[in-house]
């Protein structure tokens, strides 16, 4: 199996909570906290988290998502694949490739997802959920995996893995959905629609996993776009780096 398809046939589980988040609190969905973040290991985690605690931004809020064994089996397994991608995959810059970025949500009792769209990271196409059963606040908690560029050879991605910054950043402006397969200057930032969620935070591993909490719109569709200092962002990997949520308001 690859990583394409390990990610096309992600589980999206119905769990319930077993703890209290802390809460964002906010008189709008747009107005985020835009801080930069330091590693959970210094902190408290879930004892099933312990495997990538080192490797672990918390979200905006300082919070962690609420996981479960399964939920950490099916994280590992993607990175695992991943990780492996960025070394092993040979394409057109020879050994080394970059992986689309992959979000798994925080348990969350009635929450549904909906793959509406799968990126296989070729295909100029994002992926885009369809979400459901969120609840009144409108905040989808949950964990990004965001990889670095094996574009230069495992060396240099070793390197980066652990010296690069990046940026996690929301654009929630549009009505409609985004088309496929059209330029990305049409989500160009110098439009002034994007907020960051977090920013300059330091990548932790090959695959940084970073906890998020995602205002959602309620009928509506956001942007979730990843950036990463000193390689290619959304402009130069769609693909990968930009992924759509639509809220039904439930």
């Amino acid at each position: 199996m690859n990583w394409r398809n390990l990610i096309n046939n992600q589980p999206i589980a119905e769990v319930s909570l077993v703890a209290v988040l802390l809460t964002i609190v906010t008189s709008s969905p747009m107005a985020i906290a835009q801080i930069s973040c330091s590693p959970i290991h210094n902190r408290t985690a879930p004892v099933e988290m312990a495997w990538r605690a080192a490797s672990t931004q918390p979200a905006q809020s300082g919070a962690i998502s609420q996981t479960n064994k399964n939920r950490e089996t099916m994280i590992k397994s993607t990175v695992d694949f991943q990780e492996n991608f960025i070394l092993n995959y040979v394409g057109d810059y020879g050994r080394g490739d970059i992986p689309p970025m992959s979000f798994f949500a925080a348990e969350h009792k009635g929450l549904k997802m909906k793959t509406i769209v799968q990126s296989d990271g070729l295909n100029s196409k994002i992926t885009k959920y369809l979400v459901s059963g969120l609840g009144p606040s409108g905040v989808l908690k949950g964990t990004l995996l965001l990889p670095v560029s094996g574009h230069g050879g495992n060396a240099k991605a070793k390197t980066w893995a652990v010296t690069d910054l990046y940026d996690v950043r929301l654009d929630g402006t549009r009505s409609s959905s985004v088309p496929q397969n059209t330029p990305f200057n049409l989500y160009s930032e110098a439009a002034g629609n994007e907020v960051s969620l977090v920013r300059n935070v330091k990548s932790l591993d090959l695959v940084t996993k970073q906890e998020i909490e995602i205002p959602l719109k309620a009928n509506d569709n956001v942007l979730v776009l990843y950036y990463r200092h000193g390689s290619a962002g959304p402009a130069g990997y769609v693909e990968g780096r930009v992924i759509e949520f639509h809220w039904d308001g439930t």
